[in-house]
């Protein structure tokens, strides 16, 4: 009977360590016009302004996106969705090095990223926070 009892609950740990737990993050469609609050830290004031993205496949294998009108800049930024957070690679785009990180919730657009503006001989670093609802 201890044997029995013995090898059941074996049998059931075992059972239950081989269990793989999957989470699925929801596939979001960022697609569409957003208002935006950006704050910079360089000229320590806000600006508001609005964006679109465009996300060209919402489940595809790059999960890319496109922000137009980046920093109000008129400049098309690209940045990769994993789930909900937003990773914008290093780029240089005209005057602007760009870089930065993100996240979605609650339907809203977190990102903070650094700015480099090459103006004349001088660079000009700008960290950003952006809200876009």
């Amino acid at each position: 009977m201890k044997r029995s009892l013995l090898f059941y609950s074996f049998l059931l740990i075992v059972s239950l360590s081989s269990c793989n737990i999957y989470i699925d993050e929801p596939l979001y469609n960022l697609s569409g016009h957003y208002r935006v609050d950006e704050y910079s830290h360089h000229y320590d004031e806000y600006f508001r302004y609005s964006i679109y993205i465009d996300q060209p496949h919402i489940n595809g294998p790059d999960d890319v996106i496109f922000i137009e009108n980046f920093y109000n800049a008129d400049i098309v930024v690209e940045a990769y969705l994993n789930g909900s957070r937003i990773n914008i690679p290093y780029q240089e785009i005209g005057p602007f090095d760009i870089q930065g990180s993100g996240y979605i919730s609650d339907g809203n657009i977190h990102l903070d990223a650094t700015i480099w503006e090459h103006v004349g001989y001088s660079t000009i670093r700008d960290d950003i926070e952006i809200d876009a609802y």
